[in-house]
């Protein structure tokens, strides 16, 4: 089975590598830079769905601290994905 091919990962190819239309190339440098590209875009994309999660304005017999305290949750997920690439 053939994979979709990623139109950002083939950004980052041609920013780091070569990429010839069907293979990407990388020297050492590149390759580490292009890994290091996918991790802070996967961890952005993980940050963004914490950031764009609606907590429900009520849940049947929840506290509204409880809701407070869920998106709260949530936010600090997406502060603690970013802080995972200022390491």
């Amino acid at each position: 089975m053939k994979h979709p091919i990623n139109v950002e990962l083939i950004k980052l190819a041609q920013r780091w590598g070569y990429w010839d239309g069907n293979t990407a190339e990388f020297n050492d440098v590149g390759l580490e830079e292009f890994a290091a590209a996918i991790r802070a875009s996967e961890r952005e994309a993980c940050a963004q769905l914490c950031d764009e999660y609606v907590v429900p304005a009520s849940i049947a017999g929840a506290h509204p601290d409880y809701l407070i305290g869920k998106q709260m949750a949530f936010e600090q997920a997406a502060r603690a994905i970013r802080a995972r690439g200022e390491k």
